[in-house]
């Protein structure tokens, strides 16, 4: 199937949450839990073994994609996120990409820390209160006269 014909034979809801709500792990094995998918690929299931290599190479792939855009001026590459707490995630992007910096890594989701940093410098009236409309920041390529 090609995507033409994959959309024209969905909605724009239903694109919109194969987009957003699933996809990867999801609709490979029902549940976004890393820790269910990594057990998996422990005990050797062989296709949450091949999703889970499949997943780093496509990692690796992104950071050459970006010592491309650099022209190898690259200083080092930082991972970061819930996944890097899991060694062979980092063994395999070294194996890859280790050659093009030194790999550093910075394991967890620190997403939390970040907004609760920007909320206590709301707090102390450092910075104004953002109000989030519920619409789209990207409004797509009209007006930019391109």
């Amino acid at each position: 199937m090609t995507v033409l014909n994959y959309l024209e034979a969905h909605s724009a809801d239903e694109l919109r949450r194969r987009c957003t709500r699933s996809g990867g792990f999801v609709d490979f094995f029902g549940t976004s839990n890393s820790d269910t998918i990594h057990a998996l690929v422990d005990k050797g299931d062989r296709k949450a073994t091949l999703v889970w290599n499949t997943m780093i190479y496509q990692i690796s792939k992104l950071i050459g994609e970006m010592a491309v855009v650099l022209c190898g001026k690259v200083d080092g590459i930082l991972l970061t996120g819930g996944l890097v707490r899991f060694a062979d995630i980092v063994e395999g992007i070294e194996k890859h990409c280790g050659f093009i910096a030194p790999v550093s890594t910075y394991p967890g989701e620190m997403e939390q820390g970040a907004l609760g940093l920007s909320a206590l410098k709301v707090m102390r009236g450092e910075c104004a209160a953002l109000t989030y409309s519920g619409r789209d920041v990207w409004q797509g390529f009209e007006g930019m006269d391109l």
